[in-house]
């Protein structure tokens, strides 16, 4: 675990993340966050061997070189790779959440519509009182909802959940200048909190450099292969991101 709090958090200069789906040389994380690597979501479920040990193993590893990272499982329902079951999934968070810096589990996870609701609200509740920071993410890859129905979906988990929620995560697909407005007035609208919001898709691509000057914590970018629609490769991202923020390449 890094000090993300102290060096991300506080300092409200855009970060860049990228998802990792297998295990990585200590050499290439050191490679990678020369090229602008800050995060690291350690994606679960699009793993093809899983186990508690080797998660651990994989997070311990990113920490010792100085890169942040997120512990990610996402269920077929939320476009993710896990075939277990969501019980499974939330019981091999619980092993594993105390060595990563960051844990996010989907707004569907805690929803009342959910079987498994009462298991996840305690899984963050046990991470909210840890170390740990808690990502609740919302995702919506057909389209942009209203601001209404997206300040609706974390009204309501917040009704479930005992927990106080670090981070706010939202990735939708735009399609339009509005869908972009849309999202803007939400960081705009939300700028007490910490947000992470990213507008998918070819016409959200801007959305993934321009929202750091609205509050958005840090963008994804993607290492071999696309993991969201409009994503851009790490190098590109830290090039656009060092033009529009001096701050950032300052203070990197």
């Amino acid at each position: 675990m890094t000090n993300l709090r102290e060096r991300i958090l506080n300092k409200k200069i855009p970060a860049i993340a990228a998802a990792f789906a297998a295990d990585c040389s200590s050499d290439k994380i050191k490679a990678l966050k020369k090229q602008g690597l800050d995060i690291a979501e350690i994606r679960v479920d699009l793993f093809t061997q899983v186990s508690a040990d080797k998660i651990i193993q994989i997070l311990q590893k990113f920490s010792a070189v100085g890169v942040s990272t997120i512990l990610t499982c996402r269920s077929k329902k939320e476009v993710g790779g896990w075939n277990g079951s969501d019980l499974a999934r939330a019981e091999l968070l619980a092993k594993c959440y105390q060595y990563a810096d960051i844990v996010d589990i989907e707004s569907s996870s805690i929803h009342p519509k959910s079987t498994t609701s009462a298991q996840f609200c305690q899984l963050a509740d046990e991470i909210s009182s840890s170390k740990t920071q808690l990502l609740i993410s919302y995702h919506n890859f057909d389209k942009t909802p209203s601001l209404k129905t997206i300040e609706d979906e974390f009204a309501a988990v917040e009704k479930l959940l005992p927990a106080k929620i670090d981070i706010i995560k939202v990735a939708v697909q735009v399609y339009s200048n509005a869908d972009i407005a849309i999202l803007t007035a939400l960081l705009l609208q939300n700028s007490h909190k910490n947000m992470v919001v990213i507008g998918m898709g070819d016409f959200g691509m801007l959305t993934r450099i321009s929202f750091a000057a609205y509050g958005s914590l840090f963008t994804f970018a993607h290492i071999n292969e696309i993991t969201a629609p409009g994503q851009m490769d790490i190098e590109k991202t830290n090039k656009y991101l060092r033009l529009f923020y001096p701050t950032y390449g300052a203070k990197k």
